[in-house]
């Protein structure tokens, strides 16, 4: 089976080698955190969409999760035009500074989208791919992520691939095709593999639906991401296309 992969669309874009405009402290706290939790915010149909991220020092087993405090990145999915996605940028702001924005998730210009490798004869194809970038703006990107569609398969998994900043294949993330078809799946705990290979090396835990409509999503990090592969995964939970 072919699994070309989305053509580097980083060709040409600066890419970071130090995230130098983001708090280090910050990052120290993400590098260190054995477990992150992203949380959805209620909202309007006319809100964008906000998300809190925190960190924990365990797995909150029992489902308490108003005992996080003190959320690490306020996340906003910001528009230009409420009934324009395509135009979307998910900024992750500081919690004591609206203004500091440490990192950002935004989708491909026109161009580059127009550039993007299509094979007829993939038995796999992406979908459009989110870059990640350090700061304010998407000029020092570290990465980006698309999800995977399989053309062979009745039943295939919902399957992400992740990227590095110079368009290697970092990791997947599936959903088991009896979960990702399962109408009540709102209802229940939703889990997602993180894998390298054939080989589970993390999960993703996303809560039943709570009263708002909300979910919280559970990270548990393996060892040997790097900061970008972390940073990317929390972005994965509060936008995926």
């Amino acid at each position: 089976m072919s699994t070309q992969r989305p053509i580097n669309i980083n060709e040409g874009v600066p890419v970071a080698t130090v995230p130098v405009t983001t708090n280090d402290q910050i990052l120290l706290k993400v590098m260190s955190a054995p477990v992150v939790y992203v949380r959805q915010d209620p909202k309007c149909s006319l809100c964008p969409d906000t998300y809190k991220v925190y960190i924990h020092t365990a797995v909150i087993s029992d489902g308490n999760f108003d005992i996080l405090k003190d959320p690490l990145f306020n996340a906003v999915d910001d528009t230009c035009c409420i009934c324009c996605k395509g135009c979307s940028i998910l900024n992750f702001y500081s919690p004591l500074d609206n203004t500091t924005i440490h990192y950002n998730m935004t989708l491909p210009k026109c161009c580059e989208q127009c550039c993007r490798e299509q094979k007829c004869c993939s038995c796999v194809k992406y979908g459009v791919p989110l870059n990640g970038s350090y700061g304010a703006t998407a000029d020092l990107r570290f990465g980006y992520y698309a999800r995977r569609y399989g053309c062979c398969s009745a039943c295939s998994t919902d399957t992400w691939e992740f990227f590095g900043k110079m368009g290697e294949s970092r990791f997947l993330v599936e959903v088991e095709c009896c979960q990702a078809f399962n109408p009540c799946m709102h209802l229940c705990p939703l889990r997602l593999h993180i894998k390298t290979g054939d080989t589970e090396v993390g999960t993703i835990i996303r809560s039943p639906r709570g009263c708002c409509g909300t979910y919280t999503f559970e990270i548990q990090f393996p060892s040997s991401f790097t900061l970008e592969d972390r940073l990317l995964l929390i972005a994965f939970c509060c936008k995926r296309l």
